[in-house]
């Protein structure tokens, strides 16, 4: 009997007398020889399916385990801290993210290459472009993330938020960009796979595909999902949302569904539900803290609440939208990082061996 659980370099298999025995991928399908009693025992050819979810959650644990994380934090940070240059703070961070971009294209390559490739023992050399077009899409990647998401729409006491537009936007540039990066700088051990090949192996492996092009917007919903509780069970959620989600204001008053809206106002006087609902509307309006929080550094895209009604001074506040914002950036960084190496890993897929 055989019990397929493939690692990063072997199939596991386990013989009838009960040893756990470990054979080579190009064995899938072969027999070898038990250890300990000697008999023949088949080496499982692993199923598309489990195959394909294995290779991307291997590849999603090299991020989230693998010492690429500390990359991303320190790269997450850099990126928050440009986010906080008054006036200008995006457009240094869509700077920094087009380096991010840079990354993205040889992530993709050097996962492709797999084992053959000799990592470049110098961090700076991935920055290093390989091409004016990897430059050039790498601007595209970060301008289309950072405008529609946290520039769109914002204005004095307006919070950033989505509308046709703007998604129209992020979908064509988390869609398009990626698959553009990935014809650009996907690889195997022979070299660049070229536009005909891309095409041909994502005819073959459409779900490994749209998998990779999902994670990002899926990490933005499950963020936004994740802000929106810690702030509910906190209690927090009536001051951010009064906070992050105001509409225009006229002079000093205006209305916030169905709220007297000022800058001193005490939410408290006012049931939690009413709050609930507010967020709740706010978010099909296309507001939402991780949108609104990371633009509001550089941006007076605020309602203008003291964070004095939440017990924090002004600079303490500062802060705590730092750290949020550095979260929000964490985990988009990660996302494309994840996104980059499940492209490179998909022409793996093909051979029957991890990437």
């Amino acid at each position: 009997m055989t019990n397929q659980s493939r690692t990063a370099t072997f199939i596991a298999v386990k013989c009838s007398c009960g040893r756990e025995l470990r054979a080579k991928q190009e064995l899938a399908g072969t027999e070898i020889r038990c250890w300990d009693c000697h008999k023949q025992v088949l080496v499982p050819i692993p199923r598309q399916g489990s195959r394909v979810a294995q290779e991307l959650s291997e590849n999603a644990l090299g991020v989230i385990k693998g010492p690429g994380l500390t990359s991303v934090l320190a790269a997450a940070v850099v990126v928050t801290a440009l986010m906080n240059v008054p006036e200008f703070g995006l457009g240094c961070a869509t700077f920094g993210l087009t380096l991010g971009g840079l990354v993205y294209g040889e992530m993709i390559r050097r996962i492709g290459r797999g084992p053959a490739e000799e990592p470049d023992p110098r961090w700076t050399a991935m920055l290093l472009p390989r091409s004016v077009p990897n430059v050039f899409l790498g601007a595209l990647l970060a301008a289309g993330t950072v405008y529609p998401l946290w520039f769109r729409n914002w204005g004095e006491h307006q919070s950033p938020h989505w509308d046709r537009i703007g998604a129209a936007i992020a979908a064509a540039t988390w869609t398009l960009i990626p698959l553009h990066f990935w014809i650009a700088c996907a690889s195997d051990g022979r070299g660049r796979l070229g536009a005909g090949r891309c095409l041909k192996i994502l005819a073959k492996h459409p779900v490994a595909f749209l998998a990779a092009i999902a994670v990002v917007p899926a990490t933005l919903i499950l963020l936004e999902l994740g802000l929106a509780m810690i702030l509910y069970v906190s209690g927090n959620l009536p001051f951010f949302t009064l906070d992050y989600m105001p509409m225009p204001v006229m002079k000093s008053f205006a209305l916030f569904m169905g709220i007297p809206y000022f800058e001193m106002i005490d939410y408290r006087s006012y049931p939690t539900s009413v709050f609930d609902r507010s967020y709740l509307r706010g978010l099909l309006r296309g507001y939402s803290f991780a949108g609104a929080i990371p633009a509001s550094l550089s941006l007076p895209t605020r309602g203008g609440l003291s964070g004095g009604a939440i017990g924090l001074d002004e600079p303490l506040y500062r802060i705590a939208r730092f750290v949020i914002s550095a979260v929000v950036v964490t985990c988009l960084l990660t996302a494309f990082a994840i996104q980059a190496r499940w492209l490179g890993a998909i022409p793996a897929l093909e051979k029957r061996r991890p990437a």
